[in-house]
């Protein structure tokens, strides 16, 4: 992450100790979230004995997304805070042979080339000193023919609150008040969550659009893709398939 020396400590400490320990109860329980962590598992066609690694693996939320779409795989999950990949390990306990959480730097992974079936990262790029450099590591890793999914960020947010808005009516409309309620506790204790995050973290890349983001992809060795906005989220889903060098494709 692009942050300044005077605040680097702080911000690791607010990471580790405040938002990491909250995250698992704000930003995972949300609508939203869960909506998109859907959208983004089924770009993948996970299959028996596959070799994944997630970029970015947090508390384990997205592990656990995984593992509920195809049990018999080994997930590398990675990220660099040690405390969310400790509560990584604890939220997927019953798993802990096929997940293998490790501590790395998305800029310079510490795995061979073509070591994996699928590579998942979500929420990570735009939050990196270069994201242009970790989607090359991303892919250097994939093993050719295999499926990755990255989502790239592009500003915004007033869908997100009005998706947030339309999933809480529906919900008391249905008379699951409490749904709603949690629904709405969960957005603001996420709001309050990233106040700080938007103070401290300063992304060099900024934002993305379509045509920015296939110039970056082809600059990186990406020759089989497709891109897909979300636009409650306000992120570009790039997916697609590690080939030999060939057609792009974007959309």
């Amino acid at each position: 992450m692009n942050v300044s020396q005077e605040n680097s400590t702080m911000m690791h400490f607010y990471f580790n100790r405040i938002y990491m320990p909250a995250y698992d109860y704000t930003t995972a329980r949300s609508h939203a979230y869960k909506r998109q962590q859907t959208s983004c598992l089924a770009k993948l066609a996970f299959m028996p004995g596959d070799k994944v690694l997630c970029i970015g693996a947090g508390t384990g939320k997205e592990v656990v997304g995984m593992f509920e779409v195809e049990e018999d795989m080994h997930i590398t999950g990675g990220d660099s805070s040690r405390n969310a990949l400790n509560r990584a390990r604890r939220n997927n306990a019953g798993r802990a042979p096929r997940l293998d959480p490790v501590l790395m730097d998305a800029h310079n992974l510490p795995f061979k080339d073509a070591s994996f079936d699928k590579v998942y990262c979500r929420h990570v790029m735009g939050f990196l000193d270069d994201d242009e450099s970790a989607t090359c590591e991303a892919m250097r890793v994939l093993k050719e023919g295999g499926q990755f999914i990255i989502t790239y960020p592009t500003g915004g947010g007033a869908r997100l609150l009005l998706e947030v808005g339309r999933y809480v009516l529906f919900k008391l409309r249905r008379f699951e008040v409490h749904l709603a309620a949690a629904e709405i506790a969960a957005v603001f204790g996420a709001g309050l969550l990233n106040i700080p995050i938007a103070y401290w973290v300063k992304p060099k890349k900024g934002f993305y659009d379509a045509g920015l983001l296939a110039d970056m992809l082809s600059r990186s060795d990406v020759t089989n893709f497709r891109i897909e906005p979300d636009l409650s989220y306000q992120d570009l889903l790039a997916y697609g398939t590690k080939e030999e060098r060939g057609m792009k494709h974007a959309t």
